[in-house]
């Protein structure tokens, strides 16, 4: 569980599986929202203005390859987050990871 803040996420709560993922969530942990899928379920509530002022004085640098790379890319995912009820990343943060989340 994510609350915003800023441009990143921080886990306010979580439960990490006893399979190795290579990657573990961590209470206080912090992640740019365009690279999370429970960044974007929360961004997706959010006005076009809000969203572009809140990256208005820079984008995250990319964690992967397959980060989103910039605000239009980002408002397009919305669009698709928003019509569908749910967000997904691919590999966005961690290699070979896909992770799926809705805003609640």
């Amino acid at each position: 569980m994510t609350v915003l803040d800023g441009q990143q996420v921080v886990y306010v709560a979580c439960a990490n599986s006893q399979a190795a993922l290579g990657f573990t969530f961590r209470i206080g942990m912090r992640l740019p929202a365009p690279f999370t899928a429970t960044g974007k379920a929360i961004l997706s509530t959010l006005n076009e203005g809000d969203i572009r002022r809140r990256f208005e004085a820079g984008w995250p640098p990319q964690l992967t390859t397959h980060s989103v790379a910039s605000l239009g890319t980002l408002l397009q995912e919305l669009a698709l987050v928003r019509q569908r009820g749910y967000s997904v990343t691919m590999a966005r943060y961690v290699r070979d990871v896909l992770y799926r989340c809705a805003s609640i």
